[in-house]
């Protein structure tokens, strides 16, 4: 509140003192001068008058530059001459400053003009430049106060504040009785005022309250009112804004508006509603003013939601000044204050009050009669009575009030504003309701006849006839002498509403409130009867629908069938057609659900497949189609079953029904071995599922069946798929191994699938596929290896040969580093076995030609030398082999073939243990998602 009292505070002031600069007073002539000329008003005068003084100056001996273009260049060259009397330069900057400032704003205004906007810091420039060189180098000349004036305007134009207020400072400290202090202080004041410095502007508007110009003294208490307000100085603040607001100065009309609006803030700091009524009680002068006081401070409150201060600020306002033009909007006030409070009852007992208020003959009437006011009143008195009325009767239907409150706010709503309008019409209908809950049926029925025979206003006549005849039959059961009355009254009703469609509409409202009751067989009966009475009419047709729902709960199926398509045929909107169509539909259902519950399969199955057949969309259809071939399928009818299955996956794709019934087809195609089937329907499953996991299970396992349906290009495509699809699945390097086995089963190529495999990072049994990777490579590599026989161009053969051992040797040894015994025993053995291969093909190769018997005895030595250390390298892994089999208490055929090599190559080293040890099966590759099993 008190930050947004300063910002506004200074708003005002702003809009009160901007505009052009006016000059300060007079300056005195400097020491051997003559009497200066007078003091320049504006800045325009200033410039001629500094011009009169250039123009003395060459006659002086400077010659002063010619006006034009130019004149600033010359003004400026003028500065510099040495010959210029250093008493007249500051003239000079004087004029160059005000030159500079016509300049600039006409570059302002143009840039207005323009929509363009200039910073606030660019503003100005070289005015600022001119006036600041003339107060730093000539501060004591004569021409400093004018500079200093009027920079503290083009300061604050530049929006800066503090300098502006510098200046103004430096202005009084040297004119304190300048006749512009009352500005300069208001200036100064405002400056304080948005620094916050409130004590501080409160002097300078005090200054100005106390010693100033009528013209500034009002807008300075107003000022000052602010300064007290924000320091929650609040009896000083109402004090200085009751001086504005006693002025009766018609020209200051429009801040004593403000000073209202603002006086009721501080009101309501000060203590709200009984502040008020004090300053009012001690300030009777401005006792006229109160309503409009009263008003302002309930809108603060209600403003800052304090609801019940501001209803009893307006209610208050409303008892002092009953007659006031601002009562209306008090009242409004306190009905706004009700409303948002929510509470309804407090808001239509003010409503009520409204009648001895400002009803005929009340003092507010008398006061107002016959102006746009009065009209004004009636409007809202006729709506405030209207809803009052409307909220007792209702109340009391709801047994939360008294029933009579509403008649006597019906009775003086009819008796004010009769019943004449649209709305008075429907106050009469209401009346009589409310005479009818009242059980005062003679008079209830009277009221009745009175709306229902008026021929201006129909809306209410049929309703009003009927109820005529509802309360005449409650009078009969007191007074028997009302029945012919009573049978008048229906003559009257078809006298008054002679093609009244009710007949059939009664009969149709009496099987509804039958079949709500359960009474099923009675409202079938009903219905049947307005058929047959009126078979041309909408309600026959509606009956339809409501006969099917009764046989339905009877569960008479094939019958409630019947009705439902009676009842599709005679719908007569999408509503009606849709509900009858649920009906055929969950009919054929339940028919089919009897049969099956009754063991009836094909019967069960017929109904439901008709179901599909007629109504694909429906969701029943899906269910009834899994049914179905769950029927098939507990039959052991498995073939039938999976094709209703995979139906049903076509019919209704990515529905929860379509995958499970999907998995279920593939488990039947499954123990049926036709992996072909299976595969599909694993790929319909992959396309049909939203679920990132659900799909890999999916496409993982279309690759498989593929696979073992030996469809190699399938299998290899899918595994492919699935790694790209699925990067991040653990089964990615199996994918990969996948791809590899079918590509070679294929007749492909699988060297770059095995490589994926093995570039696949991974743990657990996805490691284990990269071991397989890498011992698949490995192997490849050791068939070439075994391939390239020692003959012919030896040398050649065995570099090659060499080569591929060692390509195979790095394989095995990334394969032996992923800890699986059955891949590490493998790893081991396979290098032995080629160790063992490399010394056989030397001990095996082609001898040279031509050598001599001894020569070909010293190659063969050389050959035993060279083969030697190969047999003892095989034995080396065969021996780590075993030892890492035995350090983990496994045994695995790789070992059993290393312990046969051994046994072979070292037989005094190694015997077989009598007993083994127990065997541990390496780790089995990860199981298939049970979707897939």
């Amino acid at each position: 509140m008190r930050r947004w009292a300063l910002l506004w505070g200074a708003a005002l002031l702003v809009s009160g003192c901007a505009g052009a600069p006016p000059a300060p007073r007079q300056r005195p002539a400097p020491p051997g001068r003559q009497e200066a000329a007078p003091r320049a008003r504006t800045l325009s005068e200033a410039t001629r008058q500094a011009r009169a003084r250039l123009e003395a100056l060459r006659r002086g001996g400077a010659a002063p530059p010619e006006p034009g273009d130019d004149l600033v260049a010359r003004y400026e060259d003028l500065l510099r001459r040495p010959g210029t009397p250093e008493d007249r330069k500051p003239e000079i900057l004087l004029r160059l400053a005000e030159l500079a400032f016509e300049r600039e704003t006409e570059a302002l205004r143009r840039a207005y003009e323009g929509e363009a906007d200039i910073p606030p810091r660019d503003r100005y420039v070289d005015t600022v430049g001119y006036y600041e060189r003339l107060v730093r180098r000539y501060p004591d000349s004569p021409q400093a106060l004018t500079a200093f004036y009027n920079l503290g305007y083009v300061y604050g134009e530049r929006g800066e504040v503090r300098r502006a207020a510098e200046a103004y400072r430096e202005v009084l400290r040297r004119d304190p009785d300048t006749p512009y202090r009352d500005e300069i202080h208001m200036r100064l004041g405002e400056v304080a005022f948005d620094d916050g410095r409130l004590e501080e502007a409160a002097a300078h508007y005090r200054a100005v309250v106390e010693e100033g110009k009528e013209a500034y003294r009002a807008a300075a208490l107003y000022k000052l009112g602010w300064c007290f307000f924000n320091l929650e100085r609040y009896p000083e603040a109402v004090e200085a804004f009751h001086r504005v607001l006693a002025d009766a100065d018609p020209s200051r009309e429009d801040l004593r508006r403000e000073t209202l609006e603002v006086l009721s803030k501080t009101l309501l700091e000060w203590g709200g509603l009984p502040a008020l009524e004090r300053y009012l009680a001690d300030h009777p002068e401005v006792a006229d003013r109160g309503p409009d006081l009263y008003r302002k401070l309930g809108d603060l409150f209600l403003d800052a939601s304090r609801y019940d201060e501001a209803v009893a600020t307006y209610a208050a306002g409303v008892e002092a000044y009953p007659t006031s033009a601002l009562c209306l909007e008090m009242e409004r006030g306190i009905l706004a204050a009700y409303r948002i409070r929510r509470d309804v009852e407090a808001a239509m007992t003010r409503r009520e009050s409204w009648v001895r208020r400002y009803g005929p003959g009340s003092a507010w009437d008398r006061a107002h009669a016959g102006t746009d006011l009065a009209a004004e009143r009636d409007a809202m008195v006729e709506e405030g009575l209207r809803l009052a009325a409307l909220y007792r009767h209702g109340r009391a239907q709801r047994g939360q009030g008294e029933l009579g409150r509403a008649l006597a706010l019906y009775r003086a709503y009819l008796d004010w504003f009769g019943d004449g309008s649209e709305a008075g019409y429907e106050m009469a209908y209401r009346y009589a309701d409310a005479l009818r809950e009242a059980q005062r049926f003679r008079e209830a029925a009277d009221a009745y006849r009175r709306v229902a025979e008026r021929e201006d206003r129909r809306n209410r006549r049929e309703d009003a006839a009927l109820r005529r005849i509802e309360v005449l039959g409650r009078l009969v059961e007191e007074d028997p002498s009302v029945l012919d009355e009573w049978i008048e009254s229906h003559a009257d009703f078809v006298r008054w509403n002679p093609t009244s469609p009710r007949v059939p509409e009664v009969l149709l409202a009496q099987g509804d409130r039958l079949l709500a009751a359960g009474r099923l067989e009675a409202a079938a009966a009903v219905y049947e009867r307005l058929r047959a009475g009126h078979p041309a009419s909408a309600q026959a047709a509606r009956s339809w629908g409501r006969t099917a729902t009764c046989l339905f709960r009877l569960e008479r199926y094939a019958e409630a069938e019947a009705a439902a398509r009676k009842a599709l045929e005679a719908a007569a909107d999408q509503d009606e057609r849709s509900r009858a169509r649920e009906l055929v539909v969950f009919s054929v259902f339940k028919q089919g659900e009897a049969a099956e519950a009754a063991g009836r399969i094909d019967e069960a199955n017929r109904h439901f497949l008709r179901l599909v057949e007629e109504f694909p969309a429906a969701q029943a259809s899906r269910i009834a189609l899994y049914r179905a071939a769950e029927n098939l399928r507990n039959a052991g009818r498995q073939g039938e079953a999976a094709e209703l299955y995979e139906r049903l996956a076509r019919t209704y794709p990515g529905s929860d029904h379509a995958r499970a019934a999907l998995l279920l087809a593939s488990r039947i195609h499954e123990g049926q071995g036709d992996w072909v089937r299976v595969a599909q329907d694993r790929e319909a499953l992959f396309r049909g599922s939203s679920d990132p996991a659900e799909a890999a299970d999916a496409l993982f396992g279309a690759a498989r069946a593929w696979a073992k349906a030996e469809r190699w290009d399938r299998a290899a495509d899918r595994y492919a798929e699935f790694a790209r699809r699925f990067p991040d699945d653990p089964r990615v390097a199996e994918a990969w191994v996948g791809r590899a086995e079918a590509l070679e089963a294929g007749g492909g190529d699988p060297e770059a699938a095995y490589r994926a495999a093995w570039a696949t990072p991974a743990e657990g049994p996805g490691a284990y596929h990269r071991a397989r990777a890498a011992l698949a490579l490995a192997r490849r590599r050791l068939e070439r290896f075994r391939a390239v026989e020692l003959r012919g161009d030896l040398e050649a053969r065995l570099a090659e040969k060499e080569a591929l051992l060692e390509e195979a040797l790095a394989w095995l040894t990334r394969a032996a580093g992923v800890p699986f015994a059955d891949v590490v025993t493998e790893a081991l053995y396979r290098a032995g076995e080629a160790f063992e291969h490399m010394k056989q093909a030397l001990l095996e190769s082609e001898r040279p030609e031509g050598l001599s018997p001894e020569e070909l005895e010293e190659y063969d030595f050389l050959l035993e030398e060279r083969a030697f250390p190969l047999e003892e390298r095989a034995v080396g892994f065969y021996q780590k082999g075993v030892a890492v089999a035995r350090r983990a208490g496994t045994v695995t055929p790789w070992v059993e073939r290393m312990f046969t090599r051994l046994e072979a190559l070292v037989p005094w080293a190694y015997r077989r243990p009598e007993q083994a040890v127990t065997a541990v099966d390496p780790p089995a590759p990860p199981p298939a998602p049970e979707a897939e099993r």
